[in-house]
């Protein structure tokens, strides 16, 4: 079966490359000859650009100006990921809704997802018509159609109904988080599953093959931020003050922020997807505010600390997870708070997440070959 995947595989970002990856293989191990739809927004290569992407007329250049002197590493950066990404087995790019038009007769299944693609507030759309998100919601195609932990984040009612009539023509549907599910199951008559993200469904052993061996000697902190510059500081000159009672290092993954130097603390600029599995594989403790950040440190099982000290933000889909694997007691609000000494419990986790698993893969089973309900719940 020729199946076509589309999702946020191309942006620089830690979570998006590696969801994409997971859908590949997961599809591939299910028998399907999975092709990534090569959709590119112009917006998403501008936010992802060497110099990062900034709003104003003052805030914009200063960004820029603090990011230069970054930019040798920012360029090995890029390679990395585009020597990632360009391992999948990608159509030929597309970066026009416009393009889809009479392509991709051939396929069997066109499958959407994971990641913020129905959500007109992610990076990829705010600066770009909303006809751009079109092809995520698979409105070229009248071939089956399954979207797999497609997530809506911070979508209105009233957006949410202006997409209904597409929503209505997929075959399956499912997200990732339980207020997605409940809220679509409000508005369209298909009944949405809930699934888990696509990197969990790929085991620690799966994501250890790709990552590399450990160069840093030291014990280390990694710290894995997506805020701001000010906030940032902030958490490093506590971090940089922990590291040094415990005698450990801190490995700083700022990629939308430079960093300004701290004792204790290394910058690791030009970070690409394999160099991330490989710092938090190898970490003595990961302190993030990412999501994939997060996941990943339980797929490994390293003692972590979720920070949520950024007003306003939404963590419907951290929160989820972290409920659902009775994690909870990882979440923080303040970098003051970690206590080294406090392991994460993983006995809960080790038992949930295989079945978690489970469920989530004999979804996208049923969804390729389908032969009864969804039984993911």
């Amino acid at each position: 079966m020729k199946v076509g995947l589309i999702t946020y595989h191309s942006a620089y970002n830690f979570g998006s490359v590696l969801q994409a990856y997971a859908t590949e293989s997961v599809l591939n191990q299910l028998g399907c000859e999975t092709v990534v739809l090569n959709y590119r927004i112009p917006f998403q290569k501008k936010f992802y650009g060497l110099l990062g992407y900034g709003e104003g007329i003052i805030k914009a250049p200063l960004k820029k100006l603090f990011m230069l002197p970054l930019l040798p590493k920012r360029i090995i950066r890029k390679h990395k990921f585009e020597d990632f990404i360009s391992k999948m087995n990608l159509s030929k790019e597309i970066n026009s809704p416009y393009e889809f038009n009479n392509n991709f007769k051939d396929f069997d299944l066109f499958v959407s997802g994971s990641d913020q693609i129905w959500n007109l507030h992610s990076n990829e759309f705010i600066n770009s018509g909303k006809e751009y998100m079109d092809p995520y919601l698979l409105s070229f195609t009248n071939k089956r159609k399954v979207s797999y932990a497609s997530s809506i984040v911070n979508m209105t009612d009233d957006e949410l109904l202006s997409i209904k009539d597409k929503l209505e023509k997929f075959d399956y549907i499912s997200c990732r988080e339980q207020l997605a599910v409940e809220r679509l199951n409000q508005i369209i008559t298909k009944k949405a599953s809930k699934v888990i993200d696509p990197t969990l469904l790929l085991t620690s052993e799966n994501w250890g093959k790709l990552a590399q061996s450990n160069k840093i000697e030291k014990n280390y902190i990694l710290y894995y931020s997506l805020k701001g510059f000010s906030n940032i500081r902030k958490d490093l000159i506590k971090l940089s003050n922990l590291s040094e009672k415990y005698d450990m290092q801190v490995i700083a993954l700022t990629p939308l922020a430079p960093v300004v130097p701290q004792k204790n603390v290394i910058n690791f600029t030009d970070a690409g997807p394999v160099d991330f599995l490989t710092l938090i594989k190898n970490a003595s403790l990961v302190v993030t505010d990412s999501y994939h950040g997060m996941l990943f440190s339980i797929n490994f099982r390293k003692d972590f600390y979720y920070l949520k000290n950024v007003p306003g933000a939404n963590f419907v889909r951290t929160d989820d997870v972290l409920s659902l694997l009775d994690l909870n007691s990882r979440i923080i609000k303040d970098v003051n708070l970690i206590n080294i000494d406090n392991k994460v419990n993983y006995d809960f986790t080790d038992q949930k997440l295989p079945v978690l698993r489970e469920e989530s893969i004999n979804y996208l089973k049923n969804a390729i070959n389908p032969k009864k309900e969804p039984e993911a719940k």
